[in-house]
């Protein structure tokens, strides 16, 4: 089977079919629900799906690697269509699912959606200021209803767009995406291709206890990265709100220093979570 390219529509899903999605946290789990109440079945894949949420309430779920292309490969033909629970994939992993079967937002999109520090330079480039807040769209809103901006957003998927409405609403946000599409009579992945990503490397640390991220030999080496990867990179670790994982996410211009400090302080992190 053939992926079909980014843009091109694809036809209605019969009841009864699967639909496959990379990620397996909460808003898998509220996705495989009202999917199930249209009548579909989910398979769930991703490094730390068993008893994940989403695997939880899914059909099936397939436990493996992100870069396991084997794996990949038997789940894109076990599903009728594939789509991505968060943007946190790695863009090689969603353009070898493409080969086998339909892809949902595709490689472009989700390579735009995730790179932090090359979509900041182009916004700069365009003369747009880009200020950083707490995380949450609850300071995002307060920070633009100080200083008057309309355009705000998070991570997360949260955008808010003041000129249409006082909160994040997903459904505004489409429809905006949805309006340039119209106008400029373009696919999404021409679209949203305005700049080449830089390469990021996200992991996921478990732990049932405790606060690694306190431990001081944790906080010693996060400094450290964040030193390594100096002013061209970028460094989040924090803890998943909806789960019992620790997020450490870099990049940077140098891929293989950003899978080194990745590597680095997960390892750091999970020796603090035995120890405890």
């Amino acid at each position: 089977m053939t992926g079909k390219p980014t843009g091109t529509p694809l036809p209605r899903l019969a009841p009864g079919s699967t639909i496959g999605m990379l990620g397996a946290g909460q808003l898998g789990r509220m996705t495989a629900l009202a999917a199930a109440r249209l009548g579909y079945k989910t398979h769930v894949y991703a490094p730390d799906a068993a008893d994940s949420p989403a695997a939880q309430v899914s059909a099936a779920a397939t436990v493996a690697d992100w870069n396991d292309l084997e794996a990949l490969e038997r789940f894109a033909r076990s599903v009728d269509v594939v789509t991505l629970e968060w943007e946190n994939v790695p863009v090689a992993t969603a353009e070898h699912l493409r080969r086998f079967t339909n892809l949902n937002p595709g490689p472009n999109v989700l390579s735009v959606a995730q790179d932090r520090i090359a979509e900041k330079s182009f916004v700069n480039g365009l003369g747009i200021e880009l200020l950083r807040t707490k995380v949450g769209d609850r300071y995002v809103v307060e920070h633009m209803r100080e200083h008057g901006y309309n355009v705000g957003g998070e991570q997360s998927g949260h955008i808010v767009l003041s000129n249409f409405s006082t909160t994040g609403d997903g459904l505004v946000s489409a429809l905006q995406v949805l309006a340039c599409v119209k106008r400029q009579n373009k696919p999404v992945s021409e679209l949203s291709r305005k700049f080449e990503p830089v390469p990021q490397v996200l992991k996921n640390v478990r732990f049932s206890g405790g606060a690694p991220l306190e431990e001081a030999r944790v906080k010693a080496a996060i400094e450290d990265a964040r030193h390594r990867l100096g002013a061209a990179g970028r460094l989040v670790i924090r803890p998943s709100g909806t789960e019992p994982l620790i997020r450490v996410m870099a990049e940077g211009d140098d891929p293989q220093l950003v899978e080194k400090v990745v590597d680095d302080i997960v390892d750091v992190i999970a020796e603090a979570r035995n120890a405890a």
